[in-house]
């Protein structure tokens, strides 16, 4: 009886393997004899193998939304219960290939609600900060990763920060202007200004004239001058007092640099990997809490990225599509 000719989902789960471990640079000569053994032993491997380097290319050419998708990757489920024995359980350790495929389902998952923000959005930035010009002049400067909507009437000027941070330059005429995020409002008083969304928590920072900032609707104003910020969390009414800030260091990015102050070193790469085109993952177990304070620039993300490993003992692996893993180095 003829064998089917198209493969199977264990042939699918190999040749996954076989691509990803090509790419993960630690691909020896042997490797290479035996995949060449693998593909030659059954025509469904070869189709397997050709299926899945097809995947991992439309991965590569996916845009910034589609890749930003993708969370961190966890570890392994609870241990199974009803074990009688007092000895600690193990930490299963998951292989490259095996977190790699994980990340594929859930780049499946994570699409809609991306899908959605780009719906939502009338101006967005990938990989690379990105300027903008209103209708009514006034400038709009987008971090990596960010993305804001418009609600412009005859009598009002409104934007929401949906993602990320912003710098604006506004242009002055008779309607107001104000950035909205979190249930927070700010409010423009002929100025120049940054809102960063970071979390649950709103920074706004003035480098020309004033603002006036609201934590929720209706709630108590505190306007700030320049070379002024404040920092509110959402759902809280109460706003602390204006801390100062010197202006060269507001919106960093927008000179291309990226600035860390004592900043823990999974939160420092995290940032770093804002200008990244592809994502960035940590395997569970790398706690990477060893401070970092350095000045990078946004055109040399991997750089950075292996700058931070270094000092915080990870290990970067680099999958197909660009992607890079961190685990802890051993030893």
């Amino acid at each position: 009886m003829n064998r089917p000719s198209f493969p199977s989902p264990r042939h699918a789960r190999q040749a996954l393997k076989w691509v990803l471990r090509q790419g993960s640079g630690e691909f020896s000569a042997h490797d290479q004899r035996r995949l060449a053994a693998w593909l030659e032993a059954d025509p469904r491997h070869r189709a397997a193998y050709a299926q899945q380097q097809a995947f991992w290319r439309t991965v590569d050419q996916a845009g910034p939304e589609v890749l930003a998708a993708l969370p961190e990757l966890g570890a392994a489920g609870p241990a199974a219960t009803g074990s009688m024995t007092t000895r600690p359980a193990r930490r299963r350790r998951w292989p490259l290939p095996a977190l790699a495929m994980a990340a594929a389902l859930v780049l499946l998952v994570t699409l809609a609600p991306h899908g959605w923000l780009a719906i939502r959005s009338d101006l967005r930035a990938g990989a690379q900060p990105q300027a903008f010009t209103l209708e009514d002049g006034s400038e709009v400067f987008l971090d990596a990763d960010s993305a804001v909507a418009l609600h412009f009437s005859q009598d009002d000027r409104g934007i929401a920060l949906l993602r990320g941070r912003a710098w604006f330059k506004v242009a002055h005429e008779s309607r107001p202007f104000h950035v909205s995020a979190l249930g927070g409002n700010v409010r423009d008083i002929g100025t120049a200004f940054a809102v960063a969304l970071d979390g649950d928590a709103v920074t706004t920072a003035v480098g020309e004239g004033r603002v006036e900032v609201a934590a929720v609707a209706g709630g108590e104003r505190v306007q700030l001058v320049q070379g002024q910020q404040i920092r509110y969390r959402e759902g809280s009414a109460l706003l602390p007092p204006p801390r100062p800030v010197a202006v060269a260091e507001i919106a960093p990015w927008r000179q291309g640099e990226i600035l860390l102050d004592a900043v823990p070193a999974r939160q420092a790469i995290a940032e770093i990997a804002r200008y990244r085109r592809a994502p960035v993952w940590f395997v569970a177990g790398s706690s990477a809490t060893e401070a970092i304070t350095a000045t990078f620039h946004a055109d040399t993300p991997d750089e950075a990225i292996h700058a931070v490993a270094d000092q915080a003992g990870l290990k970067v692996h680099r999958l197909p599509g660009g992607a890079l893993m961190l685990t802890p180095r051993r030893g």
